[in-house]
Parts: C-alpha cells; sequence; structure tokens
C-alpha cells in the first residue's frame, strides 16, 4: 500500500510540475504574441510612412516636371540652341560695354586729375553726379542684372 502511495505521489507531482509547465506557456503566450503584435505593428507604421514620403516625393518630382514642361513648351533644340546663342552674344556685348565704361571711368579720371576737362564734358559729368540722365537721349542703364545673366541685390 505504501509503495502504491508514493508511486500515487510521484505522478501527482509529475501532473503538477506539467500543470505548472502548461500553465505557464499559457500565461507567457499572450505575451509573447503581444509582442510580435507590436513589432509587426511598427513595421506597419514603417512602411506606411515610407509610402507617404515617398508619394510626397513622387508628386513633388510631378510638379516639377509639369513646371519644366511650360517653361519649354513650344520650345524645340533649334529653338533652343538660338535662344543660347542670342543669350551668349548678349553677355559678351554687356562684358564688352562694361569694360568700355570703365576706360571711360579712367579717362575721366584722368581728366579731372590733370584739370583740363572740356567745358562740355565737365557739365555732362556733373548732371550724371546729380543723376540727370545724359544728353541726346542717351540714358543711364538701370542694371538690374549682373555681367552673365544673374540678377543682382537678391
Amino acid at each position: 500500500l505504501e509503495t502504491l502511495l508514493n508511486k500515487e505521489r510521484a505522478e501527482r507531482l509529475k501532473l503538477e510540475r506539467e500543470y505548472m509547465e502548461l500553465q505557464n506557456k499559457a500565461l507567457s503566450a499572450p505575451g509573447n504574441a503581444l509582442g510580435e503584435v507590436r513589432q509587426l505593428r511598427d513595421e506597419v507604421f514603417g512602411l506606411r510612412r515610407d509610402k507617404a514620403l515617398a508619394e510626397k516625393k513622387e508628386g513633388d518630382v510631378r510638379r516639377e516636371l509639369s513646371a519644366v514642361r511650360e517653361q519649354l513648351d513650344g520650345m524645340n533644340m533649334e529653338n533652343y540652341r538660338n535662344w543660347q546663342q542670342e543669350n551668349n552674344h548678349l553677355k559678351k556685348q554687356v562684358a564688352q560695354l562694361q569694360l568700355e565704361v570703365a576706360a571711360a571711368q579712367e579717362k575721366l579720371d584722368v581728366y579731372r586729375r590733370a584739370g583740363d576737362m572740356p567745358s562740355q564734358l565737365s557739365g555732362m559729368v556733373d548732371s550724371m553726379a546729380r543723376g540727370a540722365s545724359m544728353p541726346h537721349g542717351h540714358e543711364q542703364p538701370q542694371e538690374e542684372f549682373g555681367l552673365f545673366g544673374t540678377q543682382q541685390g537678391g
């Protein structure tokens, strides 16, 4: 009888251990699953964020492409080359005129230092210094663009 009792106790302890193990697994399973769910949710949110950023960038690129197409509307390669040649020619002309103005300024400074400036030239220089326009329909240029077509002053 005692051996049977010991055998039953051993089996009961074994069953209790199995029960505790199963209970621990059952209690920890939702935690593990919950952790996996959180991780998957974070990945989904990350993917959604990346998708939204990609869609925004795509929209920006589409708008920029549309603006470029509007600017080039009706312009073929030949027209573009002609425009580019004209632009380069005008830049050279501006550079040449700026050199001529600088040379005239230096010549004027020499006359001023020497003190023998012709009276006509002296009157014109004085009126230019006061901001009046040049005689004979020549107007002072209002410079809006620099030497290579870049806008000055912002």
